[in-house]
């Protein structure tokens, strides 16, 4: 199997005259939702199944996000493990990251990146305000210290400069309240900014939330050719980046399952989980990815994961709940895109559930614990 490493553009000129980008939110491309819709009029086609190695060492508890790198599959757990892991392409484990205080270890891991010209991946330790850099098999290298910074998720978008979902106060607002004897109001914070100069510097910030709302969590930037989009909770837009200008791509109609300009003015953090857990309402997308013919992204309704995956070309949408019980899909959840096929991750019992066990024999089903499995399947 010959992957191909996502293609980062160079850009070197985003917002250089603009401190804030605003984003333009004039679109006419409507994504509609019918959580109610059984729509199923699609076809899947496995193209590829990889079985990753378990054993005590590389006992993966639950995949955050997993990206592809030099021939190897870097798959982060922030919850569980709160481990890095790296695979090779046919699924055999490499090494993984250490957690602890000593040199190249960890206490609560967040995100991760992969700079595949210098051959480095860089995993941010949000406990330490830390980013370890490591080789491709994740053996450790040297660390940086980044005072008061607040990295979730990160993308290099060219040379040292890099989008960052923040969601957070920003080091200079950790400045200000530690300074200052009136302690500042702050009212809103960002969700995304754009670092460069070794991330001692902020080029852009982008889409502000009331600081009231900023608790939710989203693994949400990804590429496509010439374009990087992104996504923010409580905001029901698909984002295109370019230069200086944030535009809304989509607008995702969810209906009355979507929090109304109302009810996000009221700034009651309580009532939007309460409403997004146990009741009707979205507050966030993420896992978003996108190859030539379709969007897909997740989110949570009524205390389940969901996915969509939109088409396009007919402008349909699937959501992953149909599909599975259809048998269009095995359950599981999309972790990236490779070509014209999607990155789902399966639980092998599940996948053999579905393939039926005359068909295919799954050699990891039978056991007690193991590793979920890669499986690239092609959607049209």
């Amino acid at each position: 199997m010959n992957f191909k490493t996502n293609l980062i553009l160079p850009i070197f000129f985003i917002c250089m005259l603009f401190n804030k980008c605003k984003p333009d939110n004039n679109t006419n491309n409507i994504i509609k939702i019918n959580l109610s819709s059984k729509n199923t009029n699609l076809k899947t086609e496995i193209k590829t199944i990889i079985e990753l190695e378990t054993n005590d060492s590389c006992l993966i508890g639950e995949i955050t996000s997993l990206k592809y790198s030099k021939n190897r599959f870097y798959i982060f757990d922030r919850r569980i493990s709160k481990t890095l892991f790296v695979f090779d392409q046919k699924g055999k484990f490499i090494g993984k990251s250490k957690k602890g205080d000593g040199p190249g270890e960890t206490n609560r891991p967040y995100t991760f990146y992969i700079d595949s010209i210098k051959g480095n991946v860089y995993l941010f330790d949000q406990a330490n305000f830390k980013m370890l850099e490591y080789d491709l098999d994740l053996n450790f290298k040297k660390a940086q210290f980044l005072k008061n910074t607040i990295i979730r998720s990160i993308e290099p978008i060219g040379v040292d400069t890099f989008l960052v979902f923040v969601h957070g106060i920003l080091p200079e607002d950790f400045e200000k309240l530690h300074n200052s004897a009136t302690k500042p109001q702050i009212e809103e914070v960002y969700n995304y900014v754009i670092y460069y100069n070794n991330f001692h510097n902020i080029i852009c910030k982008m889409l502000p939330i009331p600081i009231d709302l900023a608790r939710f969590n989203t693994e949400s930037i990804i590429y496509k050719h010439d374009r990087i989009l992104l996504v923010a909770p409580l905001d029901y837009n698909i984002y295109q980046l370019y230069r200086n200008k944030v535009t809304s791509l989509y607008r995702i109609d969810l209906g009355n399952c979507a929090f109304s300009e109302e009810e996000l003015q009221k700034k009651n953090l309580d009532y939007i989980i309460a409403q997004s857990v146990q009741g009707p309402k979205v507050r966030a997308f993420d896992n978003l990815f996108e190859n030539d013919k379709y969007i897909t992204f997740s989110f949570d309704y009524k205390d389940q994961k969901d996915f969509c995956i939109f088409s396009k070309q007919s402008n349909e949408s699937y959501l992953s709940t149909n599909l599975i019980s259809s048998k269009l899909l095995p359950v599981c959840t999309i972790k990236g895109v490779f070509e014209n096929s999607f990155i789902c991750i399966v639980d092998p019992k599940d996948f053999e559930e579905f393939m039926g066990r005359s068909k295919m024999q799954i050699n990891s089903s039978d056991k007690q614990v193991s590793n979920p499995l890669i499986v690239l399947i092609k959607i049209n």
